[in-house]
């Protein structure tokens, strides 16, 4: 096989790795020279499985191996074989996904590969639970998690936010607007279905970010009751 050739299998191979749900949360976790290796080794046995396919087909259907070496204009060896590796890649992929549950394997390589934060962010974000996020600048937001950033890619955390405030010289929370009540009376006066359709996205600098936990409404109204001025120590 000409060695320019040779690309077309790799190339297979970081496709599925970086398209397929199977693959694609976990790969995003993991260092370059890692996913350049696990690229080559799948592509190798997409190789592998389209030489195997090629020798059957010459064996039991020889004409039609005719038929379609007539149809490509390039006749060097192999160049069929070649292109039906990415050919074959693009087809599991956008094929698989249909019948894979994308937040499982966002969660599974969470799990496997995720650092503590992203744990937390990755729960909320399948769990639509509310998490307290405490910045440098002493800012605090209450909200979902909208997605997940990508590792060494993006260093930002979107939310939707719920409550804002911030900490005040003694670092107790403080809050100063509410976002439900806006969200309640876009979605009863039937403007909106879902609040994720609103452009009320917070971008957060992950390195800004002191503290991440979860937030519990109903806790801290039964607190916030027994606090003066609503100030509450988390």
């Amino acid at each position: 096989m000409p060695w320019n050739l040779l690309m077309l299998p790799l190339v297979a191979g970081y496709y599925i790795l970086t398209r397929s749900f199977f693959f694609k949360y976990r790969q995003q976790r993991l260092d370059k020279q890692r996913v350049i290796f696990e690229s080559i080794l799948i592509g190798a046995l997409i190789g592998m499985l389209t030489y195997a396919m090629s020798v059957l087909m010459h064996a039991y259907l020889p004409n039609a191996v005719i038929f379609i070496k007539s149809l490509i204009p390039v006749q060097i060896p192999y160049t069929l074989a070649a292109f039906f590796c990415l050919l074959l890649a693009i087809a599991f992929s956008k094929c698989g996904n249909k019948f894979l549950d994308q937040k499982k394997y966002i969660r599974l390589a969470l799990e496997r590969h995720g650092n503590e934060l992203e744990l937390l962010l990755g729960k909320s974000v399948g769990n639509d639970k509310l998490l307290l996020f405490t910045l440098t600048n002493k800012k605090s937001y209450v909200g979902w998690v909208k997605e997940l950033p990508i590792p060494s890619v993006s260093n930002y955390v979107r939310i939707i936010p719920a409550i804002s405030g911030f900490r005040d010289s003694q670092m107790n929370l403080v809050f100063t607007n509410e976002y439900l009540v806006y969200y309640s009376t876009r979605v009863l006066g039937g403007e909106v279905i879902n609040i994720k359709e609103m452009d009320t996205d917070i971008i957060i600098d992950m390195s800004d970010i002191i503290t991440a936990c979860y937030f519990d409404l109903q806790m801290y109204e039964e607190m916030s009751r027994k606090q003066p001025n609503n100030k509450i120590s988390t």
